[in-house]
């Protein structure tokens, strides 16, 4: 038999092997692709499913903040309007205000409350 003929032969072989080859790998990897995509639509599936669930479960409820308010204010105790602030106070107040000249203001001492 011709070298050459053979040669081509094997070139042949070599290269349909090859060829057959890369096509199979192709075929895997869109087989894995498409596993991949109907998980992916399953997942999609199941979260949609479990969203409209959780959706129908809500319940609407209106409330008026200002009632609620009201409510609070009326069950809180009321607070006294005596001030208890100490001369001291009105005094070191009066201490920090004089040494500016821009503000001649004196803060007066206690009022009693009426």
């Amino acid at each position: 038999m011709n070298p050459y003929v053979l040669g081509v032969g094997t070139a042949l072989i070599a290269l349909s092997s090859f060829t057959v080859g890369w096509k199979v790998n192709g075929w895997r990897q869109d087989a894995q692709q498409l596993i991949i995509e109907q998980a992916a639509q399953k997942a999609a599936d199941k979260a949609t499913d479990a969203a409209v669930t959780a959706i129908q479960g809500i319940r609407i409820q209106n409330r008026t903040i200002r009632q609620e308010l009201e409510r609070e204010i009326v069950m809180q105790p009321a607070v006294g309007v005596e001030c208890n602030i100490s001369d001291g106070v009105f005094t070191s107040l009066n201490k920090s205000l004089a040494p500016r000249g821009d503000n001649p203001a004196v803060v007066p001492g206690p009022v009693a409350a009426p």
